[in-house]
């Protein structure tokens, strides 16, 4: 089971036997929107916000956490992954594969939004399908590659 919930509240995802509320995982909004802005971010003036990754690290093994991109951040006007990448489109990919590499390579249980693996550039609409025909273009192609290897 996992908790959906953005509080500091302690032991989310501890037993209860030990005090805790007894979930699995606990949903790290907080991971989250501090990546999203760091990444969103020109990397020009991004050393001035590396604290959005780093406090992460102060409560990174206090839970068992889940580190999602979910359908909440690329959906009503909030772009998909890719859009929200500064840069040329050679460049929102490159920031793209980065953020893909903090994600896989942070404590947690990773949770990628469908069509954020390869890159695809209309945020999510539920009134449609996935933007199939952009794995034609080469760029889109390596980039699902790269989050299947």
């Amino acid at each position: 089971m996992i908790a959906e919930e953005s509080s500091d509240y302690p032991k989310v995802s501890a037993p209860i036997i030990a005090g805790g509320l007894g979930f699995n995982y606990k949903w790290s909004m907080g991971w989250m929107n501090d990546t999203l802005k760091y990444f969103s971010t020109d990397p020009y003036a991004r050393q001035a916000h590396i604290d959005q990754l780093t406090f992460s690290w102060v409560y990174m093994q206090n839970e068992q956490f889940i580190l999602p991109f979910s359908h909440d951040e690329v959906v009503h006007g909030k772009k998909s992954l890719m859009h929200k990448m500064p840069g040329d489109r050679y460049n929102q990919f490159a920031n793209l594969r980065t953020m893909a590499v903090w994600q896989m390579t942070f404590p947690g249980k990773k949770l990628l939004f469908m069509g954020s693996e390869w890159g695809q550039f209309l945020e999510w609409r539920d009134w449609s399908q996935l933007e199939w025909v952009d794995l034609k273009d080469p760029l889109n192609a390596k980039m699902q590659t790269f989050t299947t290897a």
